[in-house]
């Protein structure tokens, strides 16, 4: 017969069925999150083995699966015989859409509706998986079948169609996990049974991190795994096994106990925890988190998350009943996360973090989201309106210690509630107008601080003359400042208030010319700056209250060109001054990078500054600021460096100076140095930096370092290593806590691809 004619008689006895329809997807688990992530490196370290499906299987993967599609026979030699049988010989093939089946020989018997291949037998799935197996049976209608000593690639499922895209933009399919197995079971075309199992998401050629399992079950319509008798093993050593687990295979998630954690603290001892993840709805779920820990007892940490149109959020919270370590006092940890919109214009968030103590965050891994180095944790909520000229908002911000060794008096005041009014500029001819409002009740947890609200409002009125080549923009605007107090002590006045009127001018030119070095055409700009500003002496000011205000930062060129030289609400600064700038830039006309900044100026003051933020502040009475310059270049593509520096009044020595160069090359290699210098306040090194030691080796280190105490704050040295399905990080630190005493840590992480991680604290 010839081999056109048994083909066509083949398809025909074949009918609409399908000859192969198996769908393999990588069995990836969720694990806990825990406090420290080492993280994979990218493919250029790691390589991602590619799936060679075959052109005509990639073109055709898009396709309906619908029964209409037609079956390809293909063989060297195709033969029929007179029971129905047919006989595919060499290089043989059956394929239908995205589905295809190879081998060396291929026999079909039309009366049971069977393919049954043998001799290096290849099928490829329209998800992209590679299926090897020395004999393989299947029934065309039904997709049930079997195999013997299988080999499996599993495709990452990164697009829709389950398939990456190429850097060409081909479609490729990249490999997630592969696997062996005696013999495998197709009861179905979404549903896999596997017996003795070997499967890992490392490489070819690694077996660093092999889960083993007595029975593997895949059902890719519900998107889950099942095993039995799971072990995972590192290097050959079993370090977890389970006697039943399930996993989730794709996206979809599954209601069940997650990997396990262990771990071990100086303080707490052995910590083991067994997170159990509920499905409760598409848009929730929640986490539950039994932990034990052998010095101090048992504790519960939870975890709800919810999503919804316009919003969502979550809540965390831990319970640690009677802590053995603590007295027995039981200790609580809770936060607060939400984010909501109400149509087009209103806003709202809440951020919210309680502590039983002031030394939950040192004792224990944070779960409610603040910084362990933190004196408080934040609790604030907030409501905005953005109207078209007018924004409205309004919160409340309260915190609980995290620090024992800070007075409670030298915490920062709560505020409850804060209403803020920004009339945004509008044009009235010549003139532009605008208003901002604050009013703000502060209370403080110390008996014997002031507590009071605030009234602030300042309408302002300008005539800014703009143009390409500068702008000059008078303004007058009147400040007022009102209390109403709540004092332990006598006051005579319990509602001061005062109006203090401002006055500035603000003006700009811009010069610019292009030029070209290197065959790169650059643009340079000269900017020269006038800025005038007087404020009234109203020294009465200096019984008000402080609540929220500081010298702001003189460590940065523009803070001289503010209106007001206090940061906060309760001081405006008497002043006469003018302040002159220059400004110089280089910007790449190719990218619009701007390599190099040169600012240079200096305040001259016209009159003494006598208003302090207490009464027995020192009037200041320098006629000049000293000289000002900050400067910020792009060296090459991978230097920056940024610096400001303030010298003394005639030009003396430095007053205050910042220095700071950042290095990076690639994802691998950076750098970070700074050095920070205040007169009268500190003198200190800071140094961070990130090397690769060999290709998956990676040395980290940091550093804090007060010149003015000879004395280190903070150091931190680690080393990282990626196996790519696995990785791990040891960290050593030593810095000082909040009681001035050092501390030291030691911390290793070890982290298993899509399986879980181990931590160790000492």
């Amino acid at each position: 017969m010839r081999r056109n004619e048994s083909a066509e008689r083949f398809v025909r006895m074949l009918g609409a069925g399908c000859v192969v329809a198996v769908i393999c997807s990588s069995a990836s688990a969720q694990s806990p999150v825990l406090d420290e992530q080492v993280g994979f490196a990218s493919a250029d370290i790691c390589e991602v083995e590619r799936i060679g499906i075959p052109l005509a299987l990639r073109r055709a993967a898009g396709e309906s699966d619908g029964g209409d599609l037609p079956i390809h026979s293909e063989a060297d030699s195709i033969e029929s015989e007179a029971d129905g049988t047919v006989v595919l010989r060499g290089n043989a093939r059956i394929t239908r859409g995205g589905h295809g089946m190879y081998a060396e020989r291929i026999v079909y018997r039309a009366d049971t509706r069977r393919a049954r291949a043998e001799g290096g037998v290849v099928l490829y799935t329209a998800g992209g998986d590679e299926i090897r197996a020395d004999v393989f049976e299947v029934n065309v209608d039904t997709f049930i079948g079997e195999g013997a000593e299988i080999r499996i690639k599993m495709a990452r499922r990164d697009g829709e169609d389950g398939r990456a895209r190429d850097s060409d933009g081909d479609d490729a399919t990249y490999m997630r996990a592969r696997a062996t197995a005696q013999s495998a079971h197709f009861t179905g075309g979404d549903f896999q049974r596997f017996d003795q199992v070997a499967m890992t998401t490392c490489a070819e050629g690694n077996r660093d991190v092999v889960l083993h399992a007595r029975e593997l079950e895949l059902d890719h319509a519900a998107g889950f795994g099942s095993a039995k008798s799971m072990t995972v093993r590192f290097k050959g050593m079993p370090i977890f096994h389970f006697p039943t687990a399930t996993f989730p295979i794709d996206d979809r998630r599954k209601t069940g106990f997650l990997f396990p954690a262990a771990g071990y603290d100086g303080e707490s001892g052995l910590i083991l925890e067994t997170p159990y993840y509920i499905n409760i709805a598409p848009q929730y779920d929640a986490t539950l988190t039994p932990r034990l820990l052998s010095r101090r007892g048992a504790q519960i940490y939870g975890q709800f998350r919810y999503l919804g149109a316009n919003g969502g959020g979550s809540v965390r919270g831990e319970f640690l009943p009677a802590d053995r370590v603590f007295d027995e006092e039981d200790r609580h940890a809770f936060g607060l996360d939400h984010r909501q919109k109400f149509g087009d214009r209103w806003r709202a968030l809440v951020d919210w973090r309680t502590i039983s103590d002031a030394s939950y965050l040192r004792d224990f891994s944070d779960a409610v989201g603040s910084d362990a180095a933190s004196s408080y944790v934040a609790q604030r909520a907030q409501l905005d309106y953005f109207g078209d000229d007018l924004r409205i908002s309004a919160r409340i911000a309260a915190h609980d210690s995290a620090n024992d060794a800070i007075a409670k008096d030298s915490l920062p005041y709560e505020v409850l509630p804060e209403l803020n009014l920004d009339w945004k500029p509008q044009p009235f001819g010549w003139f532009t107008t605008g208003m901002t409002a604050q009013y703000t009740n502060f209370r403080h947890a110390h008996r014997d601080r002031i507590h009071g609200s605030r009234l602030r409002a300042r309408p302002f009125i300008s005539m800014p003359l703009e143009s390409s080549w500068g702008y000059v923009a008078p303004t007058a605007s009147l400040q007022s400042i009102r209390y109403s107090l709540e004092d332990h002590l006598p006051r005579p006045d319990d509602s001061p208030s005062v109006e203090i009127p401002i006055f500035s001018i603000d003006g700009r030119l811009y010069f610019e010319r292009e030029f070209e070095y290197g065959g790169t055409p650059y643009r340079h700009t000269l900017e020269p700056r006038l800025f005038y500003l007087t404020i009234p002496r109203k020294l009465a000011q200096r019984e008000f209250p402080n609540f929220d205000t500081s010298d702001g930062s003189d460590s940065s060129f523009d803070h001289f060109f503010r209106e007001n030289r206090f940061f906060g609400g309760d001081r405006v600064g008497d002043t006469e001054q003018i302040a002159v700038g220059v400004s110089n830039r280089i910007v790449d006309d190719h990218t619009g990078r701007q390599r190099l900044r040169l600012s240079l100026g200096q305040v001259f003051y016209l009159r003494d500054r006598k208003l302090g933020l207490s009464a027995d502040s020192e009037p200041d009475t320098e006629d000049t600021s000293g000289l000002l310059a900050e400067v910020a270049a792009a060296v090459s593509a991978n230097w920056n460096l940024r610096t400001f520096a303030r010298w003394e009044e005639g030009g003396g020595e430095i007053d205050s100076a910042r220095l700071a160069a950042d290095y990076r090359h690639g994802e691998r290699r950076s750098a970070h140095a700074a050095y920070i210098f205040k007169d009268d306040d500190s003198e200190q090194v800071n140094v961070a930096f990130e090397t690769p030691l060999g290709q998956r080796l990676q040395l980290h280190g940091n550093g804090a370092y007060s010149l003015e105490e000879d004395e280190t704050r903070s150091a931190g040295l680690g080393f990282s290593f990626d196996g790519c399905c696995w990785a791990a990080r040891v960290v050593a630190q030593r810095y000082l806590d909040g009681t001035g005493d050092y501390n030291n840590r030691l911390t290793f992480t070890f982290e298993l691809d899509d399986l879980g991680r181990l931590r160790s604290r000492l």
